[in-house]
């Protein structure tokens, strides 16, 4: 009878992390629920274009990429100087790159938090993203 339970509640929890939603294209107000600095922002997309505006004043255009249903990256066009030292590099290089889990989906709101490729286990920032359109 336990291992049954188990084998249910595993599959229950399995099956639950995999029934996220891609974003569907329009526009959409992300919303940074956690307070350490992270700007909120528009988001446009289109297919695989995605486009930022932040404060009607700076425009970033670039590309939507799926890791899977519920996750994906915004890379923009135009890359802003890094930082290149050794030091940089091995940090970038053991964090990973930053990307979007989807959490859940309530109707034109989906909750996201933001993370690294290398260490799961680390939020950088949590917020939603509204469908405006």
């Amino acid at each position: 009878m336990k291992i049954t339970t188990l084998i249910f509640t595993f599959l229950a929890v399995f099956v639950t992390k995999n029934a996220c939603k891609r974003l569907k294209d329009g526009l959409y107000l992300a919303k940074h629920t956690s307070k350490n600095g992270a700007v909120d922002y528009m988001l446009t997309i289109s297919g695989e274009i995605c486009n930022i505006q932040v404060n009607d004043t700076i425009n970033i255009k670039g590309k939507v990429t799926w890791i899977d249903d519920c996750s994906l990256k915004l890379e923009p066009e135009a890359h802003s100087k890094q930082d290149t030292t050794e030091l940089a590099r091995k940090v970038y290089k053991s964090f990973g790159e930053p990307f979007i889990e989807i959490k859940s989906t309530n109707g034109d709101t989906t909750f996201f938090r933001t993370t690294w490729t290398h260490n799961l286990h680390i939020t950088i920032n949590e917020g939603y993203f509204l469908k405006v359109n």
